[in-house]
């Protein structure tokens, strides 16, 4: 017993050496997904790089463990960094954890998408789905997602950042309309 809380007990030191403002509390939560030592100190470090670390583990480790999954280094990396920032993300996570998929290649955020491209992504989207106004507003949170790890890696400027933003509204406006 005495390992235990030694171990846990290093756990929150390192923590909050690592910048975690609430270090027992992001403990519990790495703790409750029971991770193997290796992934624990992935999922750590990843979070402390995310603007808010505790906001990041919170949400991070309940995805985790909603998928039963820990992501390779450069998708962990993207997840921590818009989960250290967004709890609105987060909570589209929670409810679909599989829309994090967008993210696993880097190639999803080094350059933006064209009007047309998210025009005909969401006219698609919603050609396939059973309830078109559910699909749009699912398509459109999961490419918020992409555009925000865009701009929070860095790979896009304020400019181009607002510019996309307006093109994915054009695009959910048409598709809502041709949905119609």
């Amino acid at each position: 017993m005495a390992t235990t809380e030694t171990s846990h007990t290093d756990l929150v030191n390192a923590l909050a050496r690592a910048g975690f403002g609430m270090p027992v509390e992001a403990a519990r939560h790495l703790v409750s997904v029971a991770l193997a030592p290796g992934d624990l100190r992935r999922v750590a470090s990843a979070c402390a790089e995310s603007p808010d670390p505790d906001l990041a583990i919170g949400q991070l480790c309940r995805w985790i463990a909603m998928t039963g999954a820990v992501p390779g280094a450069g998708m962990l990396s993207r997840l921590a960094m818009v989960l250290g920032v967004s709890t609105s993300l987060g909570a589209f996570l929670a409810r679909r954890p599989d829309a994090a998929e967008i993210l696993r290649e880097a190639r999803s955020i080094e350059g933006p998408k064209s009007e047309s491209t998210l025009r005909t992504s969401a006219l698609r989207t919603i050609g396939r789905a059973e309830d078109p106004t559910a699909a749009i507003r699912v398509w459109k949170r999961r490419e918020f997602l992409r555009i925000a790890c865009r701009d929070l890696a860095g790979q896009a400027s304020v400019e181009e950042v607002g510019r996309e933003l307006a093109h994915l509204a054009e695009a959910a406006l048409h598709a809502a309309l041709a949905s119609l």
